[in-house]
C-alpha cells in the first residue's frame, strides 16, 4: 500500500502534523487515536485523510458513517453551496418556485449559498428537503476534496459524534495497515 493512503493531517492546538510514518501508525494505540481526536474535536478543528477522493473511497467512507441525526452539521456549518439543479430539485420537492428557493440563499461569486443555520432546516421536524438534499449534505461528514502540498485530501469534519467515529474507525484502519506491512 502506498505511504500516501496513510497520511494524515491534524490540527489541533499546536499539533499540526502531515504525513505520519508508517513506525509511527504502527505504534498507535486506541488511547493515542482517541486524545488526538477528542483534542481536534474539542477545538472544533478537523481531520484530513490522504484518500483519493474517487467515488468507491467516498462511498466506503459513508457506508462506515451512521449519522445520529444531532442536527450540528444543519445548525453550525458556516454555509452550503446550491448547485441550480440542486435548488430546482429542492423546489420541485417542496413545490416552491425556484425563484422563491433562491431568495432563501445568497448568491456570491456566482454560488448559490444558504448559510447556517439550514434555510431547510427546522428543529422540530428537521431536514425538509432530506430525501432531495444537496450533495454536500449527502456527502457529509466528508467535505469537498482540498489540495495541501500537491496531495488531495478528503477532509472529515469531526463536529459530531458520529463524524468523530468516523475518524476513530479510519485512523483504526490505518494501524491495522501498518501494522500488516511489517
Amino acid at each position: 500500500m502506498p505511504d500516501r493512503m496513510l497520511q494524515i493531517y491534524i490540527e489541533a492546538s499546536n499539533i499540526v502534523k502531515v504525513g505520519f510514518s508508517l513506525e509511527e501508525v504502527r505504534q498507535w494505540t486506541d488511547t493515542d487515536i482517541d486524545d488526538l481526536l477528542d483534542l481536534s474535536f474539542a477545538e472544533g478543528r478537523y481531520v484530513f485523510t490522504a484518500i483519493e477522493d474517487i467515488p468507491e473511497n467516498v462511498s466506503t467512507l459513508l457506508n462506515m458513517f451512521t449519522c445520529n441525526r444531532c442536527a450540528r452539521c444543519c445548525t453550525t456549518i458556516h454555509y452550503i453551496e446550491l448547485s441550480d439543479e440542486e435548488t430546482q430539485r429542492i423546489a420541485k420537492y417542496t413545490g416552491v418556485d425556484f425563484d422563491s428557493i433562491c431568495q432563501r440563499t445568497e448568491l456570491i461569486s456566482g454560488h448559490r449559498i444558504a448559510k447556517a443555520p439550514c434555510t431547510f432546516y427546522q428543529e422540530d421536524t428537521g431536514c425538509t428537503v432530506h430525501p432531495v438534499k444537496p450533495d454536500v449534505c449527502y456527502r457529509w461528514p466528508i467535505t469537498q476534496p482540498v489540495y495541501r502540498d500537491n496531495t488531495k485530501w478528503i477532509m472529515i469534519n469531526p463536529w459530531c459524534d458520529a463524524a468523530l467515529d468516523l475518524c476513530r474507525l479510519v485512523m483504526q484502519a490505518w494501524v491495522r495497515v501498518a501494522r500488516a506491512t511489517r
